[in-house]
């Protein structure tokens, strides 16, 4: 959610003052972030990009270039990045990297408010919904001025009921069932005190491979009692496994386990992609929780 309203809000704040812009994504807009003002323009990267069409790129919410996929910059291009992961490796001709800010989205808001630009209604939304994409609805908060920045989003008209319904209130019967099928699948491991969902590719299919049931199954992983962690191993593909960390403390700290498995992220958030079986996933998460001490 932070990624896209960050983009979006970018997108509007810079067509506002006569830029044309282009976002690009690897992935489809999530359905949670559908409703968003411009959502629709999105292109999905397919490797294809004209590069001398365009005079800056700005990286929104990316830890580093190689988690851009198929945008392959050519040498010597501008970069804009900004960023809240503590792992960013700071790829930019300018960085704008705070690992303490709540989210993207946030920075962008004080880069807005601090430049006097005036954020419309559009903007608002669009930056608001990433404020509660990431701080998890306002759970996951270390400073007040996150609610002095929603407080001010809303008077700008950012709606929150709206954008809650649409995160939370879109689930499907076959989302519940996939739920279902894949927590009965859950791995506790005592020693580690932590839980393992591993999905295989014919759950994933099966299940009309549902980005609202994964996300719904992400939920659970630092909801789980007498746990510290949780990990969610997703076999998108035959040999493509998504990975996924979530910490219950924040004395854990799972982007470290990211990291090694090439990935990044935040302390109680992190991902990585493995090119693997799932079996042989997740023999390597084992190992690696096995043999690293994470708090």
């Amino acid at each position: 959610m932070d990624s896209v309203g960050s983009n979006l809000a970018l997108m509007h704040m810079l067509k506002a003052h006569g830029t044309d812009v282009t976002i690009y994504s690897e992935d489809p807009v999530p359905p949670e972030c559908s409703f968003l003002p411009g959502s629709q323009s999105i292109r999905i990267c397919n490797g294809a990009i004209h590069w001398e069409e365009y005079d800056i790129f700005w990286a929104l919410d990316q830890a580093s270039l190689s988690r851009m996929g198929q945008a392959s910059l050519p040498g010597g291009f501008t970069i804009i990045n900004i960023d809240h992961h503590a792992t960013n490796t700071c790829f930019g001709t300018v960085n704008v990297v705070q690992s303490d800010a709540a989210s993207t989205s946030s920075i962008l808001f004080e880069i807005f408010k601090k430049s006097s630009l005036s954020i419309s209604e559009n903007i608002a939304q669009c930056l608001m919904t990433g404020l509660i994409g990431d701080t998890g609805f306002f759970r996951f908060v270390h400073s007040p001025e996150v609610f002095t920045a929603a407080a001010a989003l809303m008077e700008k008209g950012a709606d929150y009921t709206q954008i809650t319904y649409n995160a939370l209130e879109h689930v499907t019967l076959k989302d519940l069932q996939f739920l279902s099928v894949v927590l009965s699948k859950a791995v506790h491991d005592n020693a580690k005190r932590c839980i393992i969902i591993p999905i295989s590719h014919e759950i994933w299919q099966t299940y009309g491979k549902s980005d609202t049931g994964r996300a719904l199954t992400v939920g659970y992983l630092s909801r789980i009692d007498k746990t510290d962690f949780g990990i969610l191993l997703l076999e998108e593909q035959k040999g493509s496994v998504r990975v996924e960390f979530r910490a219950r403390h924040e004395r854990y700290n799972v982007a470290e386990l990211a990291l090694k498995l090439g990935g990044g992220g935040h302390a109680s958030a992190s991902g990585c992609r493995l090119q693997m079986s799932l079996k042989e996933a997740e023999k390597k998460i084992s190992e690696l929780i096995e043999k690293e001490a994470i708090a």
